[in-house]
């Protein structure tokens, strides 16, 4: 069978995802890593809804397959219930994100599910187990903003212990993505120069 003649170990450049909607969202912590692979680090993700019926969506996952033709694994999944498609992108590090004019988003705020969003990736190609493309996550751009909250708890004040404010270090609490986004491999590429500019 002919391989695809994209050189695996070149880095490809960045580039763009159609606007989409979030669904799942580890962006203020990463996720922990899943049971029995204590030795991986947890990733900062996010993962998009797209309509499967979407011409720029299709066109976007041609030009992804097409990065090898060969491949069995791919970082997207039909979502049985609504028939969306849900693409999901991963990183070590966290990703910049910016507001629809690219602006940073201030300090603490965090897009969350039905953000609508863009996404800045790196498509990586590798041949281990099959072979596929996943994505890493570089930045987010962010068109409607829908923001972690917390629950209000259901406590009256009392007389007692008071604590210190808390900072911005506490664990957030995650929308949990299916079981079916299993880990994929890592390369040094995952990280893009912090100097660089995100092509919004």
């Amino acid at each position: 069978m002919q391989k695809n003649s994209t050189n695996r170990k070149e880095k490809l450049p960045m580039k763009v995802s159609p606007i989409g909607e979030i669904r799942y969202a580890w962006l203020k912590t990463p996720r922990p890593p899943y049971k029995g692979k204590d030795t991986d680090s947890g990733k900062y993700s996010v993962t998009l809804a797209f309509s499967s019926d979407d011409i720029k969506m299709q066109a976007w996952v041609k030009e992804i397959k097409a990065l090898y033709p060969d491949g069995t694994k791919w970082p997207w999944k039909k979502d049985e219930e609504t028939g969306n498609t849900l693409v999901t992108f991963k990183s070590t590090y966290r990703p910049r994100m910016v507001d629809a004019k690219r602006n940073p988003l201030p300090d603490g705020c965090f897009p969350s599910r039905d953000s609508v969003v863009k996404v800045a990736y790196v498509p990586n190609v590798y041949e281990d187990l099959g072979g596929g493309v996943n994505l890493y996550l570089q930045g987010i751009q962010v068109i409607e903003l829908v923001e972690y909250e917390s629950a209000p708890l259901p406590f009256e004040e009392e007389d007692g212990y008071v604590a210190a404010p808390a900072d911005d270090t506490g664990k957030q609490r995650q929308d949990e993505p299916p079981a079916w986004e299993a880990e994929q491999p890592t390369s040094k590429q995952e990280k893009d120069d912090d100097s660089g500019s995100l092509p919004f």
